[in-house]
């Protein structure tokens, strides 16, 4: 397409792209308390807040995951009678990150409690995958659905009492 211009180029694209596709793979990621968020209070940000220090690290159940997916997704496009593939290996943008506020009963090992209250904080509530204490390969935009439903309800029995 080099040095093509003009409707030239847009027909070349359009002819192109009509016959591109993305396809990918997922592997899940055992939970693992070393995987975390903590606040590291000897360096702040402009505001004097703690920054944030990202742990992760990628387990070696979820790389042979990744391989595997890798190797059955070559045979799809295999069989598929692609003629030109690009391989994007290792861990890409697909993760759903979760965890950082997570659910529980005890204030010491979780942000928010089952109605999704911080614990901290009677009038606030958090909710989102980050009250999750881990999540599948899938994102859990559903179950996000439902809290928000489930708070929702929560919130209008205590402002009508």
């Amino acid at each position: 397409m080099q040095g093509l211009r003009g409707d030239t180029l847009a027909q070349a694209l359009r002819e192109r792209v009509s016959r591109e596709m993305a396809i990918g793979g997922s592997a899940e990621m055992l939970p693992n308390p070393n995987n975390r968020v903590t606040l590291d209070f000897d360096r702040r940000d402009a505001l004097g807040l703690p920054r944030p220090t990202i742990s992760l690290s990628i387990d070696d159940y979820t790389r042979e995951g990744l391989r595997r997916s890798q190797a059955r997704l070559r045979r799809v496009v295999e069989a598929m009678g692609a003629t030109e593939v690009a391989e994007v290996q290792g861990v890409v943008n697909t993760s759903i990150i979760a965890g950082t506020a997570r659910m529980g009963d005890d204030p010491a090992s979780s942000v928010v409690d089952a109605d999704l209250r911080c614990h901290n904080h009677d009038n606030l509530y958090l909710l989102g995958a980050a009250t999750f204490p881990t999540v599948g390969v899938s994102p859990p935009t559903l179950t996000i659905a439902a809290m928000a439903l489930r708070l929702a309800e929560t919130l209008k029995e205590k402002l009508s009492s």
